[in-house]
């Protein structure tokens, strides 16, 4: 074994030492660039490539707490003086390194975007711009991962700065941090001093643990929130950072004859981890890959005669790859976003192609933008550092570093997780109402008519979703506009909730809306997914605001059979939690309506949703006098993706209604039960050519931003809908029709 790797170490080519740059980290950049651009092409074998922006978190921290360990020791006369970091120094060159090129490709982009985007899409893209330019992309995107209104969104081309995003916050507050441990001399712990770089491993080590800890967590609860979540990934450059303080010649001691076999060990598992780590399991296993990539660091440091893992990192096609590596990520996922939907990067041989056009685009950037601007001068910094190093005192003290990295983290937690609920603006209920009774055994759409006669103003409006079959582009005077449109994408049209929390960790989606009159009064609960929310326009509108107390207990993601965790793309962790809860709650209180909707994002065998629906419908039913089901909503043209520049209609003709394995179990549990019906499609489709058709716009108003759920305007509207069927129930206190 030992001479095979001999003798592979002499067939590779050693590279000639430059003082102060390690091949080896040129090497890992170029692995980790590779993985996510091969992952994001979709080339076979790389799913796991999301991985790649972890490795860069570690060498981040090891390479930036590397400068700051150095700087501080030589300002330092003796080992417990105080020690001084210049900040413009600092921040300036990372200026200088990350802002030319990540501000062209966000300039490029939207040029782009400008000439070839929808209106809304080039909304939703100028939100997202905002976001970038302060370095804040993963803030908007940890929201829009959470909400499930943001699931059917076009990816967004400036996705990929939410890494960027995290590492300029963590380069915001980790000098402060580091300075506040270095400069801390009066920490004792039993009675006993630390030396600064002590004290450096102690705080390094709490932050590790704090943020590893968080990421189990979430993950646990809502693991697209913590696949962008600052706290959940300061603990990869803090172990990067806690590696850089690392003595090398202690480790190779201790580790004598198994040094290269461990390190060979490490690069392998940095390579596996593509299968190791996955999108269901990454809040437990990410330290896998970066603990092997923190151990080569660590053990490529300090070779006077590079190793054979050395050797291979130091390749010249890989660390040629690696010095374009921050050009390659910024260029590569807007290629993807743009290409696909033109047709490109199908086949295999289109998604190779596409690599090497991401690596050209990269390669063209590098030395046209990134290279030049590394040697633009920096004036100022002389005069900052002298004025710095005189008053290290004032300007760098441990209380007033550790104060402003506190001020900072509480700015960040709470933009990450602010603190206000989500429910609809105040509505005004229309005064007429009315729908079809239901027939759930007829499974056409057209056939859940039946009992009881449609009022006027329902036949007026399924007249006006009868002609809006035939629009060919959006009317001038749209209502909701565009830009609102665009905004109701992300949000749902919710607003900060008004109603009462009754538990905050389970109850995420909680309104009221109370009852005028103080007698008299009847209760009604709503439970579901993000499709009992998208509904609470209508059901406020359907039943007298004089009488009714109406409570709106709705997860997104969280619909209400007991589904498998399987079956749910959302991954919502709390979804068992917030199902039961919400069910002690109905027991509790006996209300008397509770009304029921949902849509699941996967499909399930029909026999799986009916045994999924029964052990829920058991309880509601006992629980409450009258319940009322309403079908999953149909589907509509996804306005962001189907509009062209000139906001034609061609290309978002309407959706055909069909009756699907969960309507079908819907229609079947309304029969077990006995309960009320409520089909969407009467209210938002049309018959056309044997077919039922549901449109992108009806009259002046869109339907849908996101395909899936109604815009509150639309919910509004349907609410004369609703106000039948609850009054063919017997429900007492309805809105009257106007016939």
């Amino acid at each position: 074994m030992t001479e095979l790797i001999a003798k592979l170490v002499s067939a590779l080519p050693e590279r000639k030492v430059r003082p102060g740059f390690r091949y080896d980290i040129a090497g890992l950049r170029a692995i980790a660039v590779l993985m996510v651009t091969l992952c994001h092409f979709g080339i076979p074998g790389f799913t796991g490539g999301f991985i790649g922006p972890d490795i860069f978190f570690v060498l981040s921290g090891y390479l930036i707490t590397g400068i700051l360990f150095r700087e501080f020791s030589e300002s330092k006369p003796e080992e417990f003086a105080p020690g001084r970091i210049s900040m413009s120094n600092f921040y300036l060159k990372r200026v200088r390194r990350i802002f030319p090129a990540a501000f062209f490709v966000l300039l490029a982009i939207n040029v782009y975007a400008h000439f070839n985007l929808n209106v809304l899409q080039n909304e939703q893209l100028k939100s997202d711009s905002i976001w970038t330019v302060f370095f804040a992309a993963n803030i908007t995107f940890m929201h829009q991962a959470t909400d499930y209104f943001a699931q059917t969104l076009t990816a967004s081309p400036l996705q990929h700065y939410w890494s960027l995003a995290v590492e300029e916050q963590f380069y915001l507050i980790w000098p402060m941090f580091f300075l506040f441990a270095a400069n801390m001399r009066r920490l004792m712990i039993a009675g006993r001093h630390f030396a600064w770089t002590q004290r450096l491993y102690i705080f390094f080590g709490l932050a590790i643990a704090g943020s590893a800890f968080w990421l189990v967590d979430e993950f646990s609860r809502t693991p697209s929130s913590a696949y962008f979540s600052t706290f959940g990934r300061i603990w990869e450059l803090a172990l990067g950072g806690i590696l850089s303080l690392v003595d090398v010649s202690v480790v190779q001691t201790r580790l004598k004859r198994a040094y290269l076999s461990l390190r060979i060990f490490a690069l392998a598992t940095v390579i596996l981890s593509l299968v190791i780590v996955t999108p269901t399991n990454f809040g437990h296993t990410l330290f896998i890959p970066a603990l092997a990539t923190g151990f080569l660091l660590v053990t490529g440091a300090g070779q006077q005669t590079p190793d054979l893992v050395n050797r291979l990192l130091s390749m010249r096609l890989l660390t040629a790859i690696g010095a374009i590596s921050y050009s390659l990520y910024l260029w590569h996922w807007p290629l993807v976003v743009f290409g696909k939907p033109l047709g490109y990067f199908q086949s295999f041989p289109e998604k190779v192609l596409g690599v090497f056009v991401a690596i050209a685009f990269a390669t063209v950037s590098y030395w046209l933008i990134e290279k030049p601007a590394l040697k633009l001068p920096l004036p100022q910094l002389k005069r900052f550092k002298e004025r710095t190093a005189m008053r290290p005192h004032v300007q760098q003290s441990a209380l007033r570093t550790g104060s402003i990295a506190l001020t900072l983290v509480a700015v960040l937690t709470f933009l990450l997780y602010p603190m206000s609920n989500t429910q609809v603006q105040d509505w005004t209920p229309p005064a007429s109402a009315g729908q079809f009774a239901p027939n759930p055994t007829d499974t056409s759409a057209a056939g859940n008519g039946g009992a009881g006669q449609a009022s006027q103003s329902e036949k007026t409006w399924q007249a006006l979703v009868a002609k809006s079959l035939t629009l060919a582009g959006l009317p001038k005077d749209l209502s909701p506009s565009i830009t609102d449109v665009s905004a109701i994408a992300k949000t749902g049209g919710f607003g900060a909730c008004v109603g009462k929390r009754f538990d905050a960790k389970t109850f995420s989606q909680v309104c009221e809306s109370q009852p005028i009159a103080t007698t008299g009064t009847h209760t009604a609960v709503v439970l579901g997914d993000s499709h009992a929310r998208m509904l609470w326009p209508a059901i406020i509108g359907a039943l007298d605001p004089q009488k009714w107390h109406v409570i709106l207990l709705a997860m997104p993601g969280c619909p209400v059979p007991v589904l498998a965790p399987n079956h749910l793309n959302s991954q919502n962790g709390q979804c068992a939690a917030h199902r039961e809860q919400t069910l002690k709650y109905v027991e509790r209180i006996k209300p008397e309506l509770t009304i029921l909707s949902d849509g699941v994002d996967s499909t399930p065998k029909a026999g799986d949703y009916l045994q999924a629906y029964l052990p829920v419908m058991a309880r509601v039913t006992a629980a409450s006098k009258y319940v009322v089901l309403a079908e999953n909503s149909p589907s509509f043209p996804n306005l962001i993706n189907c509009l062209d520049a000139q906001n034609s209609l061609a290309q978002c003709q309407p959706k055909q209604y069909k009756v699907d394995p969960l309507r079908a179990v819907q229609r079947q549990i309304v029969t077990r039960y006995q309960l009320g019906y409520w089909n969407l499609s009467q209210a938002l489709c049309a018959p056309s050519n044997n077919a039922v058709l549901c449109p992108a716009v009806i009259g002046k108003t869109p339907t849908s931003a996101d395909g899936a759920h109604l815009i509150p305007a639309i919910s509004q509207e349907i609410a004369p809908f609703l106000a039948r069927i609850l009054d063919t129930q017997g429900i007492p206190d309805v809105i009257a029709p106007l016939n």
